[in-house]
């Protein structure tokens, strides 16, 4: 078992001379990241031959010493480990390689992606998403929320396409935080909140016209580009987000932590008896969930091989 941090050259040192591994996977999260991959790397049998290792970047630490955690902490490492042309490396065992892998986030609209098949980014968002899009959720919530199948059935057939309709009512919440991305702007309007921060009343459905205007107004007055410049970019990011809600994929837009906010609220308000809603554990369930949805991801989903085949990639 590799030790709990390395510098980054002592991280390439120990690839050089392994002789059991051949793939060296980082990943920017504490929270699901490594068991997602562990998951994915364990369902390809040529990763398994080849043998893997799973880091997360918090264990390797940067050239002043300094650990973090995140994509940029990831997407830095991949850079020095680039800039020393160490992604890929042979020894007496065979060949060695390094994979990087990063919550795409907003990137497949907004741009920004790095061109190399060492970084790989996840198919939705982050990696809950990915636990949300293909995990078992009627497997999941007999543990997180301590219900017995019958009563998980009921809930999550009374749920219905939940997401769809959550990435339907958000649409223009999710229009400016990839705008204010794409048009750098340093604003309040962001993936970064915990929801959507241009809707009210019952679990945050109603679209409030002036917080949306307000959003508009704080990501033009705060982006780094006007003018024509400014007008080609909105255009480029709000065609291609239609371009996915027309295809019927807008869900693929939502942060896992929206999903699992949403969910607990959308459950909560599925309990008519208020005696079950005191005995409901919200806090939790919220905390919890995305955790036991990727003990029951589907490892065959889209989302699933789409990783999947990049890791087999580096590993043959």
């Amino acid at each position: 078992m590799p030790r709990l941090t390395y510098g980054r050259a002592g991280f390439l040192r120990r690839i050089r001379m392994s002789h059991d591994n051949s793939l060296f996977v980082v990943v920017e999260g504490k929270v699901t990241d490594r068991y997602f991959i562990e998951k994915l790397c364990s369902a390809e049998q040529t990763v398994g031959r080849a043998g893997y290792e799973i880091y997360m970047v918090e264990q390797i630490s940067d050239e002043n010493g300094q650990v973090s955690g995140g994509k940029d902490a990831v997407l830095a490492l991949f850079d020095y480990c680039k800039a020393e042309g160490k992604l890929a490396q042979k020894n007496s065992g065979g060949s060695r390689s390094v994979a990087f892998v990063v919550d795409r986030d907003s990137d497949n609209i907004t741009g920004g992606k790095r061109r190399s098949p060492h970084v790989l980014y996840t198919y939705y968002a982050d990696s809950e998403a990915h636990a949300f899009a293909d995990g078992d959720l009627v497997k999941a919530l007999q543990p997180a929320a301590s219900l017995d199948k019958a009563t998980a059935v009921e809930v999550v057939n009374s749920l219905g396409n939940w997401s769809e309709k959550l990435a339907d009512d958000w649409r223009p919440w999710i229009e400016q935080c990839y705008l204010a991305k794409a048009l750098r702007s340093r604003t309040w309007v962001g993936l970064g909140a915990a929801h959507s921060l241009v809707h009210s009343g019952a679990m945050r459905r109603e679209l409030d016209s002036q917080k949306l205007a307000a959003a508009k107004a704080a990501v033009r007055d705060t982006s780094l580009y006007s003018g024509v410049k400014y007008d080609r970019i909105e255009k480029m990011v709000l065609d291609k987000i239609d371009r996915v809600y027309a295809a019927g994929r807008g869900r693929e837009l939502l942060k896992g932590k929206w999903l699992a906010a949403q969910l607990t609220e959308l459950i909560e308000s599925s309990f008519n008896d208020p005696r079950q809603r005191v005995a409901w554990d919200n806090e939790h369930l919220r905390n919890m969930i995305a955790k036991f949805l990727m003990s029951f991801l589907d490892v065959d989903a889209q989302g699933s091989m789409y990783i999947r085949k990049k890791l087999v990639g580096l590993a043959a």
